[in-house]
């Protein structure tokens, strides 16, 4: 079955252009990244670069925030792959893929950013959308990826699309999933691939400026893992601009940033370390992150 993809993730544009500098986070949210910074100093050699696949609408891949943050293919050519248009060229022409791998650089020093990108609204090919969603995950899995942020889904379930994310569990990759932007329980009304019942998951909605749950977002006690900043959220948007845009793809960057900066300091880290360690984080940490504990009778954290 082919999934009805719900495009509010990418629709949320609440966008304010500006030209200030990218805001790197609150003090809490750059604890992890600290820590590798520490490292770095003291001449501790890092074993490698986390290689996170952006899943996205493309990047601007000559954005100043980016472009030292690529991962570049063994024969030297590609920042990641067009599944649009089946090419190398990564341009975004929507911008939310630019301001999600904004994020995810400027949160954490040690990644590595492979472009995927699975849709463009100018296209006569955006229809294809979620069967460029499967060729961007076969890509990712194929070529090695610590971490896929996917900040994005829709409602229905896809055989393939599951056998391709427990292919990605067997081997260790995570795969950090927006909740989406219905305000909906996805327990009720299941979101994917959030909503999938998969080790490798973490599943993430949005909190507000006060930690409360964000209007628009989804929620489901059974099925979201963790919540992050997703409103107002500054970050990069194509020609070395900056915007804020607001969603659950923001919050799923946010912690895509935080399981790079763990990857960071111990790379054996199983998925349900991983997940345990993003809960234990929240719980001591309040203004970054808040662990879930909803219901479908209230969205009151």
């Amino acid at each position: 079955m082919k999934r009805l993809f719900s495009y509010t993730l990418l629709a949320i544009i609440a966008l304010f252009v500006s030209s200030c500098s990218v805001d790197n986070g609150t003090k809490d949210q750059k604890v992890l990244n600290t820590n590798v910074s520490t490292l770095s100093k003291h001449n501790v050699k890092l074993e490698k670069k986390i290689v996170v696949a952006v899943i996205d609408t493309g990047v601007d891949v000559d954005h100043n925030d980016i472009k030292e943050h690529l991962w570049v293919s063994r024969d030297g050519k590609t920042n990641g792959w067009n599944f649009v248009d089946n090419n190398n060229v990564l341009t975004d022409n929507v911008g939310h893929g630019t301001h999600i791998a904004g994020i995810i650089a400027s949160s954490s020093s040690n990644v590595s950013l492979m472009v995927l990108k699975y849709y463009d609204s100018r296209s006569s090919s955006h229809k294809n959308a979620f069967d460029n969603s499967l060729k961007a995950l076969r890509f990712a899995i194929d070529n090695k990826a610590d971490v896929i942020n996917y900040s994005g889904g829709g409602t229905g379930a896809s055989i393939e699309e599951f056998e391709l994310l427990k292919e990605a569990e067997s081997k260790g990759i995570i795969i950090v999933s927006a909740a989406g932007n219905d305000s909906s329980d996805i327990d009720l009304n299941p979101y994917y691939p959030a909503s999938y019942k998969l080790s490798n998951i973490v599943t993430v909605a949005s909190l507000d400026s006060k930690g409360k749950l964000s209007q628009e977002s989804n929620y489901g006690h059974n099925t979201v893992d963790i919540a992050a900043p997703g409103e107002d959220v500054l970050s990069s948007l194509p020609g070395n601009r900056h915007g804020y845009l607001t969603g659950t793809s923001q919050a799923t960057a946010y912690i895509t940033s935080m399981i790079v900066s763990m990857k960071t300091l111990n790379p054996k880290l199983s998925c349900n370390q991983i997940k345990q360690n993003l809960i234990t984080y929240a719980e001591n940490n309040h203004k970054l992150v808040v662990k879930l504990a909803l219901n479908s009778a209230t969205k009151s954290l």
